[in-house]
């Protein structure tokens, strides 16, 4: 999905390219404190610090959850159409896919979820890939829906 960069993040990634080196980087002690604070502000959750994992993409999140689970009977929930390397993971991954197919609306050319569906297979699911705005249709969460 291609979409403009805020001004803020070009200007902070231009500052960095003046930097030579471009090896790892140092990782705040302060980072998963921040992390949990910003968590419980922005949405009331009470995470532990030692509850927290930073992980280098959500690709490799989620197929390291399908990997750490043993149990090659655990159901992954997904909508479509979405991000199929979903798809891919959970599949390479001998897990079992539970479909939440998503509404197309002719009229206004949107999906929406079903929701009644979802909450008939949701206790099934172990997991739930949702993709935020959803892609590859171009939608984002808003209070409305």
């Amino acid at each position: 999905m291609d979409f403009s960069v805020a001004r803020c993040i070009q200007d902070a990634l231009q500052q960095r390219l003046k930097h030579p080196l471009f090896g790892y980087e140092a990782i705040s002690s302060d980072l998963y404190s921040f992390f949990c604070d910003w968590m419980r502000r922005r949405h009331g959750w009470n995470v532990q610090e030692d509850h927290s994992l930073r992980a280098p993409n959500i690709l490799n999140s989620l197929t390291k959850e399908c990997v750490v689970s043993r149990n090659l009977a655990m159901q992954l929930l997904f909508s479509l159409p979405s991000f199929l390397i979903f798809f891919d993971i959970i599949t390479e991954n001998h897990r079992t896919l539970l479909e939440n197919p998503l509404h197309y609306n002719v009229e206004t050319c949107r999906y929406s979820m079903d929701i009644q569906n979802l909450q008939e297979i949701a206790p099934r699911a172990k997991i739930m890939f949702l993709c935020n705005p959803h892609n590859p249709i171009g939608w984002s969460r808003v209070v409305q829906r």
